[in-house]
């Protein structure tokens, strides 16, 4: 199993701050606390915000989203009109928002989240084909499918939507994608103890069973592309980068979809609570974080670099600590580009190219929390640095969405075409 005593009790102790995070941060007055909602980044400093290299385009308080606590982010162009839309997964359901104008965000209203009773529950998606897939980590959520080409139809003025189809397949904590073989994966609570369940949803609105990763135990979260790293042995397949507490878990999908095949399991000194990844452009290696060793265990905020050119034989070549001991919680890659949403510590960029050397370092940033750097559940969860704009979406637990944009020259520093 993918989970000792000790990490379990971690894990209990994580998901009791996350919710108490979200009950007090919901409640607070960030909204009500005097802040400018735009601003160009002049002496490290936008307001009472701390930046480098990255300006702030505008700010949506919870409070316009009914006072919803905000969780995952993503975002989506329309492919016929080329507007650009945040999808915000939060404790007040699925948020849309125009963002087509940065500076004057549209809301557009939302999908009710399907929790029982109160249950302040985050959400998380993906988009894949135009259509959101939506899950969260309790009954009866099971998996929401949504046409995100209704947003430009006459809908668009309603308060409230409805989903295109829901599916009880149980409650689920995170989802990936892979859009080469349209394949959804949901992880964490699920069907069989937390375990990667993989669907084909070729056709959109009619997912099929396809396997499940039933040999490590709970995962958390799971990043599966198609590997084009330089292990002959697996390049050109579906490979999932498992994130399962206290392991990362490698495993070819390709090879057996019913049931993929395991070719590594590997921990580290310090492993407490393995969360989420990105790999490098060329897939030689793997960033990872852990959202326990600076609550548990005391440490700054710390990122894992793997060697992955070996699949079966991962090696851990590197670390990145951080100043701060907030907490590392779900990170990105473009070209040379690795993406963080740090917690307290905002939404941070870092360099890749040494990554191979098991180095990175930081090159932009926009604190979200200018009061604290201390290890808690709250500020950047999430970020969607991908849109054609170059303007960033920054999913904040208690601030709402913050639209970020770094200078040209840090996006050209890492070859990320804007």
């Amino acid at each position: 199993m993918g989970s000792g005593t000790a990490v379990k009790v971690i894990s209990i102790a994580i998901v009791v701050a996350l919710v108490a995070a979200i009950v007090i941060a919901i409640s607070s007055s960030a909204d009500a606390q005097s802040a400018p909602t735009s601003g160009k980044c002049k002496n490290g400093k936008v307001g009472p915000y701390f930046c480098h290299k990255m300006d702030l385009i505008s700010h949506v308080p919870g409070s316009a989203m009914g006072g919803s606590g905000v969780a995952d982010v993503w975002g989506w162009v329309d492919p016929d009109t080329k507007k650009e839309y945040a999808i915000l997964g939060s404790t007040g359901g699925v948020q849309f928002l125009d963002v087509s104008d940065p500076a004057e965000p549209v809301y557009l209203g939302r999908l009710p989240i399907k929790a029982p009773g109160n249950v302040l529950i985050w959400q998380e998606i993906e988009i894949l084909n135009d259509h959101a897939y939506i899950v969260c980590d309790a009954d009866p959520c099971g998996l929401q499918i949504f046409d995100l080409k209704r947003l430009g139809g006459a809908e668009a003025a309603l308060p409230v939507w409805r989903a295109d189809a829901v599916y009880p397949f149980g409650a689920f904590h995170s989802i990936d994608s892979n859009p080469d073989t349209n394949h959804i994966f949901l992880n964490g609570v699920g069907v069989v103890v937390g375990t990667p369940v993989i669907f084909d949803v070729s056709q959109p609105l009619a997912p099929t069973p396809v396997g499940i990763m039933a040999d490590d135990g709970y995962t958390h979260d799971s990043l599966c592309r198609t590997y084009k790293g330089p292990d002959k042995d697996h390049k050109g397949n579906e490979i999932c980068f498992n994130f399962n507490e206290d392991t990362v878990t490698i495993y070819d999908v390709t090879a057996n979809p019913m049931q993929p095949e395991q070719l590594s399991r590997s921990t580290y000194e310090n492993a407490s609570y393995t969360h989420s990844g990105a790999l490098t452009k060329d897939h030689t290696t793997l960033i990872s974080t852990d959202e326990g060793d600076e609550t548990g265990l005391g440490l700054r905020s710390t990122l894992y670099i793997w060697d992955v050119t070996k699949l079966t034989k991962p090696k851990l070549i590197g670390t990145f600590v951080a100043q701060s001991g907030t907490i590392d919680h779900n990170v990105y890659s473009e070209n040379d580009a690795l993406y963080h949403a740090n917690y307290v510590n905002g939404f941070r960029i870092l360099d890749l190219k040494n990554a191979h050397k098991g180095k990175l370092k930081e090159v932009a940033w926009f604190d979200t929390v200018p009061t604290s750097d201390a290890p808690e559940f709250n500020g950047a969860w999430a970020a969607y640095p991908y849109l054609p704009s170059g303007n960033i979406l920054v999913g904040h637990m208690d601030g709402g969405l913050f639209i970020v944009r770094p200078e040209a020259s840090v996006y050209k520093s890492l070859g990320v075409k804007r």
